[in-house]
């Protein structure tokens, strides 16, 4: 029996920054990145700031913002490739089958309308004024508060009369509303506390379990991603450095890079002064070093990471590897 093809499928995706050549020209943010999310899998994104993280989740969304310009690759949704999409076709595809919740709530949320109006109003341009009734889109609107843990009456709540875990609820319960196939987080959690964090992630994971929607989950919380995902995606300078199993990460990693974040990873029973930080810095993309990008931090990397760049080698189970000394799976 063949494989299911994947939900999304990004190939070689590659984006530039550009700029004035008096100030460096074009910088290359996302370069020539491959993965998949398969139907039901939550698949994390993970690395440094300036990773590339946020960038390649606005070119799957087709919401970079200018200067940032897709320079080649494609993103497959189901076979078809949203960069070639025009405008009336996108709007087709999102909210119904591609749907994302934005780091801050109050970026996605109208602050002059209750949250009721706000879900009726999706509602209604996807389902037409005529084909449903108010009170069905009002009672669709309940089970989606319920969904998400919030009480039916803060329907009637502006989002400033919300928290801000009450807020990420509800652009989630935006997101959820016309059940799409794959759901973006980009730093859904990162203006929350550890707790509201927890609860929250929490209820999102009973809904995708229970929905059974994809996930590219982005985030900086690399212990809380591999918690939460099947397969972890570890950016590094722009590049794929490795594509690992989430919830073995400690266990299977094995590019250096992986290896240094776990070791500078807090988790349950690693003890504070065992944490390790990365030595020196990411590079800057305006001139990054050939070869390996991350060779000027590795202790392992030789003459052939300085020189050569490695290639992405693909490995059994949807993993991926891109380093010409890794480590084994023991960690070695």
């Amino acid at each position: 029996m063949s494989a299911a093809p994947p939900r999304l499928s990004v190939r070689d995706l590659s984006v530039d920054f550009v700029g004035d050549e008096s100030v460096g020209g074009a910088v290359r943010a996302v370069d020539a990145v491959s993965f998949d999310v398969g139907a039901g899998e939550i698949v994390g994104v993970a690395g440094e700031s300036g990773s590339g993280k946020s960038t390649l989740a606005q070119a799957i969304l087709r919401t970079l913002p200018p200067p940032g310009v897709v320079r080649g690759g494609q993103v497959l949704l189901d076979g078809v490739d949203l960069l070639g999409l025009g405008a009336a076709s996108l709007r087709a595809v999102r909210w119904k089958k591609l749907s994302w919740v934005m780091q801050s709530a109050l970026d996605a949320l109208n602050p002059v309308l209750t949250v009721r109006a706000q879900l009726d109003d999706v509602l209604a341009r996807a389902e037409g004024p005529s084909s449903s009734s108010p009170a069905a889109r009002d009672a669709r609107a309940m089970a989606l508060m319920a969904d998400v843990g919030l009480p039916p009456e803060r329907l009637d709540s502006h989002p400033h009369q919300l928290s801000g875990g009450m807020r990420q609820r509800v652009a989630i319960a935006l997101a959820l509303a016309l059940e799409p196939a794959l759901l973006v987080l980009d730093e859904p959690t990162t203006a929350l506390d550890v707790v509201v964090e927890r609860d929250l992630l929490r209820q999102l994971l009973s809904l995708q379990r229970a929905r059974g929607f994809s996930v590219l989950f982005i985030g900086h919380d690399l212990g809380r991603i591999a918690q939460l995902a099947d397969r972890i995606v570890v950016l590094y300078a722009g590049r794929v450095a490795e594509i690992a199993p989430g919830r073995a990460f400690r266990a299977r990693a094995r590019h250096p890079y992986a290896r240094q974040l776990l070791a500078a990873m807090p988790g349950v029973g690693v003890e504070a002064a065992t944490l390790r930080s990365i030595p020196g810095a990411p590079p800057s993309l305006r001139a990054p070093p050939a070869g390996c990008r991350f060779h000027p931090r590795c202790a392992r990397a030789s003459d052939a990471c300085v020189t050569t760049a490695p290639p992405l080698v693909s490995l059994s189970g949807g993993l991926a590897l891109s380093c010409h000394h890794p480590h084994d799976v023991h960690g070695r």
